[in-house]
């Protein structure tokens, strides 16, 4: 079943990982999927996954390398969301930061 989805992500220009979410550094992703796996676990390892999969912050700078805010995302609920309603119009960029992976990417606010 992994080489399948492994053969048919490529396809697709997708990458499909296999990883022990208890141990293994998770990397930067849009998606973790998770079905029918922590209820199988010892306690123990419940948190330690849930606690490896939360290590993400993020870092909204402007266009002078400025911090205008800075957080961590809330990996236990499995949704993320960063209000930037209160920034002004301009162009910022985020970095998100989730162990020892790092993404940057840039987005403008107009109002």
């Amino acid at each position: 079943m992994i080489n399948k989805h492994i053969q048919d992500a490529s396809l697709n220009k997708y990458t499909f990982v296999v990883k022990d979410l208890s141990r293994d550094t998770i990397p930067q992703v849009d998606l973790i999927i998770c079905r029918d796996v922590l209820q199988h676990l010892p306690e123990k390892m419940i948190f330690q996954s849930l606690e490896n999969i939360s290590k993400s912050n993020f870092k909204i700078t402007n266009i002078m390398g400025e911090i205008i805010e800075s957080g961590t995302l809330n990996g236990s609920t499995g949704i993320q969301s960063i209000d930037v309603s209160n920034l002004a119009e301009g162009n910022y960029n985020i970095s998100l930061m989730c162990n020892e992976n790092y993404k940057s990417l840039q987005f403008m606010i107009i109002k």
